[in-house]
C-alpha cells in the first residue's frame, strides 16, 4: 500500500520571542508549513544547516549576535532564502538587510496572513518554470539552474538578483517601474517611500559594474524607474 504524503514547505523561525514563536508555529503549521524554531543566532545558524529549511524568517534583534551576524554567517554556507523581521520605523535595517541579500522584510507588529503572503511570494518566484537556456548578448540565462553567466562565467547572484536581470535582460531598453519590479519580485506594487526595489537593484549594478569587460548597466530614469543597457549602449 503506497501512502501519499502531504507536501509542506518548511521554515525556519529565528527570534527570541518564544510567545510569537509559539503562536507562529499554531498559525504557520495550520497554513501546512513545517515549522521550527531557534532563538539564539548560533542556534538558528546550527538548525539551518542540519534541516536546510525552504526559507528562514530571522529576527534583526537576538541576544547572542545581531540578525545581520546570523545572514552573513548564513549565506557563507548557502544563498538561503530569508525573510527579516525588524523594528517598525527602522528602515536602516531594512536597508542593511537587502544590500546582505535578504529577499524581503517585514516590519513589527506585522499581520501573520501578511507574513504567509511574503513568504509564499518568496517560493514562488524560485519556483516558476521559465525556458532553460537563452542566450542574450554575452549573456546566458540557464533558468534551470538559476544562473546567469557574462561570457561563459557564471555571475554570484541571489535568487532576487537572478530574477532582476532576467527580467532586464528580457525586456532590452525598456523602462522598468518601481513598480514593475516589485510586482516581479513580490507580487504586489511598490509601497510609497518603500526602498526594496531600490536596493535590490543597487546590489546588482555592483555587480554587473565588477564584470570584466562590461561596459554597461543599469541607469536610474527619474520619475519612472530604471533602464538596462547592454555593452558600451550605457552612457553614464
Amino acid at each position: 500500500m503506497t501512502e501519499h504524503a502531504v507536501t509542506t514547505d518548511s521554515v525556519l523561525l529565528i527570534d527570541d520571542d518564544v510567545k510569537l514563536c509559539e503562536m507562529l508555529r499554531s498559525y504557520l503549521g495550520s497554513h501546512s508549513w513545517q515549522v521550527e524554531a531557534a532563538h539564539t543566532g548560533n542556534d538558528g545558524i546550527r538548525l539551518a544547516t542540519e534541516q536546510d529549511p525552504d526559507l528562514i524568517v530571522l529576527d534583526v534583534m537576538l541576544p547572542d549576535m545581531d540578525g545581520f551576524e546570523v545572514l552573513r554567517a548564513l549565506h557563507r554556507k548557502k544563498p538561503y532564502k530569508v525573510l527579516m523581521l525588524t523594528a517598525r520605523g527602522q528602515e536602516v535595517d531594512r536597508i542593511v538587510g537587502l544590500e546582505m541579500g535578504a529577499d524581503d522584510y517585514l516590519g513589527k507588529p506585522f499581520n501573520p496572513r501578511e507574513l504567509v503572503a511574503r513568504m509564499k511570494a518568496i517560493l514562488r518566484r524560485s519556483q516558476k518554470a521559465e525556458p532553460a537556456s537563452q542566450a542574450v548578448g554575452a549573456f546566458q540565462v540557464d533558468s534551470d539552474r538559476r544562473q546567469i553567466a557574462y561570457h561563459a562565467k557564471v555571475i554570484p547572484l541571489s535568487d532576487v538578483e537572478f530574477i532582476l536581470l532576467e527580467r532586464f535582460l528580457a525586456d532590452g531598453h525598456a523602462i522598468l517601474t518601481r513598480d514593475d519590479l516589485s510586482i516581479t519580485l513580490f507580487e504586489r506594487r511598490a509601497r510609497p517611500f518603500e526602498r526594496t526595489v531600490d536596493m535590490h537593484v543597487s546590489r546588482l549594478r555592483k555587480k554587473l559594474e565588477s564584470l570584466p569587460g562590461f561596459s554597461g548597466g543599469i541607469r536610474a530614469i527619474r520619475n519612472s524607474g530604471y533602464m538596462f543597457f547592454m555593452e558600451k549602449e550605457f552612457n553614464g
